[in-house]
């Protein structure tokens, strides 16, 4: 029998992970975001702020775009910490400039443009996706950092949900009087009126 030998895929791939991540995406860094999903709020505060304070110490636009895949991932998780610690820390890195509105609303679009089924677990993911758009909405509105159209995109799907899912009325309530200022009152009344 001959000895197994490491694939030259796997040989390929891990240079081009280090090439790709310039000392920012190192093991601690991603190590970051199983913290961010801890049960202790204390962990998750410190792994937010060590988030922040990676990209802003070395400004790197692949690590934030990462960031930003990683944190929109753990607020549709299901895991005790993860949506309050990726929403904490995403509403840090929208503070400090780090992301911007418009990278969410294009990240939260491609994960609403996944394709659903029809089994209870695609409905549960479909659940999730729902809640997920209105923490990064909520997220966007305690940063105070929507432009208007951002604010009038969300405040739009946020109005949509509250026509379609009850259990969320409350916290698309809180997202609309949050981003209700910035939104282009126009576009508004149009998403206002699909909703209705």
């Amino acid at each position: 029998m001959k000895p197994d030998k490491p694939s030259a895929k796997k040989t390929k791939r891990k240079p081009a992970l280090e090439k790709k991540s310039s000392g920012t995406m190192d093991g601690a860094f991603l190590d970051l975001f199983w913290q961010l999903a801890s049960t202790a709020a204390d962990a998750r505060k410190a792994a937010a702020l060590d988030l922040v304070k990676r990209l802003k110490a070395a400004p790197d636009a692949a690590a934030a775009a990462y960031a930003l895949k990683r944190l929109v991932g753990g607020l549709l998780s299901p895991r005790d910490g993860a949506r309050a610690g990726c929403a904490c820390a995403l509403t840090a890195l929208l503070r400090d400039g780090a992301v911007s509105p418009a990278a969410v609303v294009a990240r939260i679009e491609e994960v609403r443009a996944e394709p659903e089924g029809s089994s209870r677990s695609d409905r549960k993911d479909a659940r999730a996706r729902d809640l997920a758009e209105l923490l990064a909405a909520e997220c966007l509105s305690r940063a105070g950092v929507a432009d208007a159209a951002s604010a009038t995109h969300f405040c739009g799907r946020a109005l949509a949900l509250m026509a379609s899912r009850k259990w969320l009325r409350e916290l698309a309530a809180r997202c609309v009087a949050g981003l209700l200022e910035k939104a282009d009152a126009a576009a508004l009344a149009d998403a206002l009126t699909e909703a209705v």
